[in-house]
């Protein structure tokens, strides 16, 4: 261990949480554990499909590997706040999983009190934040009634501006992976497609997730006094949720939020307006298709295939009528 190590870490806790990303989290645990700098590396493993040993990770004393059990679908905002309930210093740097940082980051990692920092909207990098722990903790963390990926950052942010100074960090700071959209959408269903109908399998997933997001977020607030998920200790850094402690938003917004991701998904996918997705195809069709990727990916094809073919006949029309007029 290095001298440095010994001598100036700061009071900070980094923080990873992810599902199915291994492959990107052994090289960016890697490149951290070169930076002298923070005290711990709390990983969070969300019931990844085949968990990490820890015999994996650097030989490093400051890292540990806690998994949470039984969860189905990746979980962003739950996954963060469990692992902020675990944390003991002073403040907490948020990592994506295909994120590292600098080891010469220094005091650009401090944070002071009344400030929180992240990083400029930068692909891969946005969600990166820093922050006191007793601040997020005062705003309640992450939003657990947003789930998968899109807009649970920004209504954090918001949330922290109201009682804190935001600064950004420097752009040197951190590292990150070209990840794309297949890992983040952490999708059983788009792990099984390959090549472009992955790609745009996980997109449109990401679209309708953020789009769903937002519609909660803004009808449904979120504060240190909603209740958040509970979790029972399995065993050694093993954990699982307690059913009932789930937090869910009211019924109405819950069923406008399903209309909404349906909606999103499929006109994404399909090259179709939301609209027309709804007038057309009855919920249940809508989530047979969402539940047949393949399927779906088909008959995308098939509509982009019509659609060329549609627009050759108008062409071909334009052409028989000559020029209008005058």
């Amino acid at each position: 261990m290095s001298t440095a190590r010994i001598a100036a870490p700061l009071p900070l806790t980094l923080l990873t949480v992810c599902m199915n990303r291994w492959q990107h989290l052994r090289q960016t645990v890697a490149a951290t554990s070169r930076s002298p700098w923070h005290q711990h590396h709390l990983i969070i493993d969300w019931s990844s499909e085949q968990p990490l040993r820890p015999e994996e990770l650097p030989d490093d004393p400051r890292i540990r590997l806690v998994r949470v059990d039984g969860e189905s679908a990746w979980h962003h905002t739950r996954a963060f706040n469990f692992g902020l309930g675990l944390v003991t210093t002073e403040t907490v740097l948020k990592l994506d999983a295909d994120v590292w940082i600098d080891q010469a980051a220094g005091a650009d990692l401090a944070c002071p009190e009344g400030v929180f920092r992240v990083m400029e909207a930068r692909a891969g990098l946005y969600g990166t934040v820093l922050a006191r722990l007793d601040d997020l903790r005062a705003v309640g963390g992450y939003n657990e009634f947003l789930s998968g990926y899109g807009k649970e950052d920004k209504d954090l942010y918001r949330r922290l501006e109201q009682r804190c100074r935001l600064e950004p960090l420097p752009a040197g700071l951190l590292g990150c992976l070209d990840s794309g959209d297949e890992l983040r959408a952490a999708s059983a269903g788009a792990r099984r497609l390959s090549g472009a109908g992955q790609r745009q399998w996980s997109g449109s997933l990401i679209a309708a997730s953020r789009a769903r997001n937002a519609l909660i977020a803004k009808r449904c607030p979120w504060s240190a006094d909603q209740p958040h998920s509970r979790y029972e200790l399995l065993g050694l850094d093993r954990y699982r949720v307690v059913g009932a402690s789930l937090p869910t938003p009211p019924q109405a917004v819950a069923e406008s939020a399903r209309i909404t991701y349906r909606a999103v998904l499929l006109s994404k996918l399909l090259g179709v307006h939301e609209r027309l997705i709804v007038a057309w195809l009855s919920p249940r069709q809508q989530e047979q298709l969402i539940a047949r990727p393949r399927l779906a990916l088909t008959l995308a094809r098939s509509l982009e295939a019509a659609n060329r073919l549609l627009l050759l006949g108008v062409k071909l029309i334009l052409r028989l009528c000559g020029d209008p007029p005058p």
